[in-house]
């Protein structure tokens, strides 16, 4: 079965959605073509949070992983993560572990989300 697929930065515009405040990605190795075709609404959103699994990036190698945290790294986001009692903040690839999930947001929302995140 084909199914279309289309940026976000192409299709919320055409919906007439001007913020997103969340988004999950889980779309098994293929993270890095999502937040590229994405690189208008995660410059441009202040309060935007990304949710994302990291699982699939081990088998993509770590070149792929980097270029994903460059990537978040180069909007300004604030790279945590996810343990199941903790979150730490991501400062460089090396810190992150096989299998992972991560949570990313500007500075802005580093007050409320740290709260949250280290309850």
């Amino acid at each position: 079965m084909d199914v279309p697929v289309a940026p976000l930065d192409e299709i919320l515009p055409r919906l007439g959605v001007d913020r997103v405040d969340a988004i999950k990605i889980d779309v098994e190795s293929y993270e890095l073509e999502v937040l590229r075709g994405a690189s208008s609404l995660l410059s441009s959103q202040e309060a935007l949070v990304l949710f994302m699994e990291i699982l699939s990036w081990a088998e993509q190698g770590s070149d792929q992983q980097d270029e994903i945290l460059s990537l978040l790294w180069s909007f300004d986001y604030l790279i945590y993560r996810i343990d199941c009692d903790e979150a730490t903040l991501i400062r460089s690839t090396n810190q992150l572990l096989h299998e992972q999930n991560i949570c990313a947001f500007k500075p802005k929302l580093h007050p409320r989300m740290n709260e949250m995140l280290t309850k």
